[in-house]
């Protein structure tokens, strides 16, 4: 179980020099030996043409939970979880793959954003994932189940109606907020408004086929390739 620390000015948290940067769950300093799988997955991401990460990708990654994870942030048109930011992954050594839990997701109200995080994803991990046809179709195909099943949508506002039923008073009895209880009112209006039109907009999009193709640029390393120096590369191996 990992999280990153915060730093300032800091370098992305999927890189050689952002490895510092994580921390083990008892908020120990992650160790050479700790950080085997991490490196792995950054070889992955750095060190593989499409066709290799592709292939290895779904022995590393739990691609049902990063599909969710992506999904989330797209319909709150959010770009709070980035490549520095509010990325939190758990190892799970029964799977032997990384799995995504969403963080500080925030919400845009600007519905144009959750379009353009569908046309382009926000990190580096997810860009490198969408890139692939068939992990894009896939996610794809998940993202349009969810946004034409109007129940979702129903579900996702009895949620948030619910939250704000059983949290308001407190907001109410706080002298101290930072916003008078009219603002907010308002803002929990907006946010509330803001659901269903990030959701419309995206099956929007999905209906006009925005974003069906996307192409990662991947920099080109003179490093090792991927798997030289991990000797136990053979449990990700197709």
């Amino acid at each position: 179980d990992m999280r990153q620390e915060s730093d300032t000015n800091p370098p992305a948290l999927l890189s050689e020099e952002g490895i510092a940067r994580w921390q083990i769950a008892n908020n120990k300093t992650l160790l050479p030996a700790d950080s085997e799988e991490l490196r792995t997955l950054i070889d992955l991401l750095t060190k593989t043409d499409d066709e290799e990460f592709a292939r290895r990708a779904s022995y590393l990654i739990d691609l049902e939970k990063f599909y969710a994870w992506e999904m989330i942030s797209v319909l709150a048109a959010s770009a709070h979880q980035d490549d520095y930011w509010n990325l939190v992954m758990v190892f799970n050594s029964v799977t032997g793959r990384f799995e995504f839990i969403p963080w500080d997701v925030d919400t845009d109200l600007d519905s144009r954003y959750a379009a353009q995080f569908l046309r382009e994803p926000v990190t580096v991990i997810a860009k490198r994932i969408l890139s692939i046809p068939r992990f894009r179709a896939e996610y794809r195909k998940r993202l349009a189940a969810y946004v034409n099943d109007p129940k979702n949508l129903e579900d996702d506002l009895r949620f948030y109606n619910g939250l704000f039923k059983n949290t308001r008073i407190g907001f109410y009895k706080d002298n101290a907020k930072f916003f008078s209880t009219l603002e907010f009112r308002r803002q929990v209006r907006a946010y509330q408004k803001a659901v269903t039109s990030h959701f419309e907009r995206i099956r929007g999009a999905l209906a006009q086929n925005e974003g069906a193709e996307y192409r990662f640029i991947r920099e080109e390393t003179s490093e090792a390739k991927f798997g030289e120096n991990f000797s136990g590369l053979k449990q990700f191996s197709a």
